[in-house]
């Protein structure tokens, strides 16, 4: 009796066994993430954008709503940039963040950069991990003195769409981050260094600041938005 009873629990162990190992073949599990790197990056730009605020002057942070289409990598990349603004003995004044189709580019509707640039007292800064501003004539028109300093993350294709030199002369654009690997406003191709054999684990193994010093040697977008 006692062996038919072991015979019997080991098969249901070995059925169960079968059923998980099914059932993770079949399930499309979250990947993992290097948070610690997201976190660096979050870091870095906190560095940048801190010394362009000014008493008297806020911080506003532009986020992706990841409630609805979870994005882990954009959750740590924002846990950085509070960790190191709150280490700096500074607050984060306002979040706001936009619900964005995965589907579709990477933008903030230019609405609402319009309305954040033209409210922001002098000394502010505006910090976007979505990309610069992408405003209309007539929005430009309405802003003849740009207040906050602008800080803008552009990953991945982003900075080949926007006219960043552009951005940079009209003071619309203080530094942007953008991918080493894929230089802002090249021809076609990811150019600039290959990519390495290992994963990125810092900040500057993907990404480089550029500044209004470099304005002059960006080129025209590769595709420009519409």
């Amino acid at each position: 009796m006692r062996d038919r009873r072991s015979i019997q629990l080991a098969a249901a162990a070995a059925a169960l066994g079968t059923a998980v190992l099914a059932y993770i073949a079949v399930t499309d599990f979250p990947p993992s993430i290097d948070r610690a790197f997201h976190q660096s990056v979050g870091q870095a730009i906190a560095r940048e954008a801190l010394p362009h605020w000014k008493p008297g002057g806020t911080i506003t942070v532009l986020l992706r709503d990841t409630a609805e289409f979870p994005h882990p990598e954009a959750d740590a990349q924002f846990a950085g940039f509070q960790a190191a603004v709150t280490l700096a003995g500074r607050t984060v004044d306002a979040v706001q963040t936009l619900q964005l189709d995965p589907l579709r580019p990477i933008a903030v509707p230019p609405g609402d950069f319009f309305e954040l640039i033209r409210k922001a007292p002098r000394g502010s800064v505006l910090v976007s991990f979505m990309g610069p501003p992408e405003l209309t004539p007539e929005q430009r028109a309405q802003l003849p003195d740009i207040k906050p300093a602008i800080i803008a993350f552009c990953p991945g294709r982003v900075a080949e769409r926007a006219n960043l030199r552009d951005l940079f002369e009209n003071g619309l654009l203080h530094a942007a981050f953008v991918d080493r690997t894929r230089p802002p406003n090249t021809a076609t191709g990811p150019g600039g260094t290959a990519p390495k054999d290992s994963p990125p684990h810092t900040f500057e193994d993907v990404y480089r600041i550029v500044r209004p010093s470099d304005a002059a040697s960006l080129g025209d977008p590769v595709n420009p938005a519409p």
